[in-house]
């Protein structure tokens, strides 16, 4: 056996009474300060003013942070950590102390099946709890199908017999082009006034129909636009239809072909919800939680170019328009009232000129009027702006493989250019159901979201598990 080198030394009384003050449970007493020599390489070990800590003091649970490197499944992911993550989505600009922004916007960004859906919804529930009056924008109208299906479950029904309620409290709109009382809901001449409705309803024919070389129609056009409005500012039932028409009824042929073409685009199609005589009512949210879906949307893909939109797809980002500027008058209504505006499929608007100027003025409203932007999208891009670098003070973002160096500079992280570095890495590693955060202090770090709730979590799903998926799952 190795002989092992004990020595033993004289301790001065300051270091003999030091020793017993670090035994565990020792008081302090009234000997609370003394001075110890270190080297520097010591002090930078105690990582003064380092924080693991992400989120806010207060507010529901979201997930914990994850410093592995890779987990298999998200149970794994959330159960190797102690380290919890707490979100207020109504704490922002309240003025808090140390935070780096004061804005109340939150951005969520990923690519498909990552699991910005689940997070989204999880945000739609504390949200219910809370003082705020919201309006989820669901394009793909798959919120309603879901919360209703869970609500209505038997067993749910009950289990758990509050979130059955709560969930039946949620008001539910569905605007439907075949449906004649949805006809006009979205008129920017009757929903609108003034410089706001005349540049709206020119954006949305500008979607539909260029006016690139064509100043006679356009001329005309705006006149008529001008016309409809003073005619209804002085009491008269007339609306977005009446602009068409008075097009067709031009004396020029260009203007009157145009006016007839216009007619044609509108014509049993999903802008019927834009175009109204004027005496329809427009969209009026008077509930706590309020979900709009809009049926028959021909939804392009991200990638695609404006300019290779299909007459579908031009159709359903001219809808997208006047909705968002209702949006904005939804912030607005009550400075007093804390409102809150979630808006998915949110690169609809930002992959327009005009949509980009909406989503805008939607995130100035902001502070002042109380009111929140949830912008739910797949490209860091539509929310990281050049003009006003990104002005939202929470962000998440899932992976996405085609622009992780993009993701990473938005959330303020190292990025190599030369190769791929550990942070990209960590990125290409994330599995779904995980994703960075940043919070209202500037901190960033790596979350698996984490649903308590067996009830929440079949209210959010959007596909039901097959045989062979159960399957797969069970023998990986």
């Amino acid at each position: 056996m190795k002989r092992k080198e004990i020595f033993c030394v004289q301790p001065s009384a300051d270091q003999l009474q030091l020793f017993y003050r670090f035994l565990p449970g020792q008081s302090l007493s009234s000997e609370k300060n003394w001075v110890q020599k270190t080297t520097c390489v010591g002090f930078a070990e105690n990582l003064f003013g380092v924080s693991q800590r992400l989120g806010n003091n207060i507010g529901f649970y979201l997930g914990r942070i994850n410093r592995y490197l890779q987990n298999n499944t998200i149970q794994e992911s959330v159960h190797s950590s102690r380290d919890i993550v707490l979100f207020h989505p109504f704490v922002a600009n309240k003025g808090i102390e140390g935070a780096m922004t004061d804005s109340p916007h939150i951005s969520v960004t990923g690519e498909t099946g990552k699991g910005k859906s689940f997070l989204i919804k999880m945000i739609v529930m504390f949200l219910a709890m809370l003082k705020v009056k919201t309006l989820y924008i669901d394009p793909k109208t798959e919120v309603q199908e879901q919360f209703e299906r869970t609500a209505n479950d038997s067993e749910i029904k009950k289990k758990y017999p509050l979130f059955s309620k709560l969930l039946k409290s949620f008001e539910y709109y569905n605007l439907n082009a075949n449906d004649p009382n949805s006809h006009g809901v979205l008129d920017p001449i009757v929903m609108l006034e003034g410089v706001e409705a005349k540049d709206t309803a020119q954006a949305v024919i500008e979607q539909i129909y260029t006016l690139d070389n064509k100043d006679d129609v356009k001329r005309v056009l705006l006149r008529a636009i001008d016309e409809v409005l003073e005619e209804r500012q002085r009491g008269e039932e007339v609306g977005f239809m009446q602009v068409i028409e008075r097009l067709q009824a031009s004396d020029e042929l260009a203007v009157k072909n145009a006016g007839e073409l216009l007619f044609q685009e509108i014509h049993n199609s999903v802008l019927q919800l834009i175009f109204s005589n004027g005496k329809v009512k427009s969209l009026n949210f008077t509930s706590k939680m309020n979900i709009l879906g809009i049926e028959g949307l021909d939804l392009p893909d991200k990638d695609t170019k404006s300019k290779d939109y299909e007459s579908g797809e031009k159709k359903a980002l001219a809808i997208m328009i006047p909705l968002s500027k209702f949006c904005n008058k939804f912030g607005m209504e009550n400075k007093k009232q804390e409102t809150c505006v979630i808006f998915d499929e949110g690169w609809m608007l930002t992959s327009a000129r005009s949509g980009k100027k909406l989503i805008k003025s939607m995130r100035r409203v902001g502070r002042s009027y109380n009111n929140a932007l949830v912008l739910v999208t797949q490209s860091v891009k539509d929310v990281n702006t050049e003009d006003d670098n990104g002005n939202f003070g929470v962000n998440f973002a899932f992976d996405e493989k085609s622009e992780r160096k993009d993701i990473l500079r938005f959330m303020d992280l190292e990025v190599d250019e030369k190769e791929k570095n550990a942070n990209e890495k960590l990125l290409a590693n994330m599995i779904k159901g995980e994703c960075l955060m940043r919070d209202i202090y500037g901190d960033t770090n790596k979350i698996g979201i984490h649903c308590l709730f067996e009830e929440w979590a079949e209210a959010f799903k959007t596909v039901d598990s097959t045989h062979s998926a159960i399957a797969e799952k069970k023998f990986a």
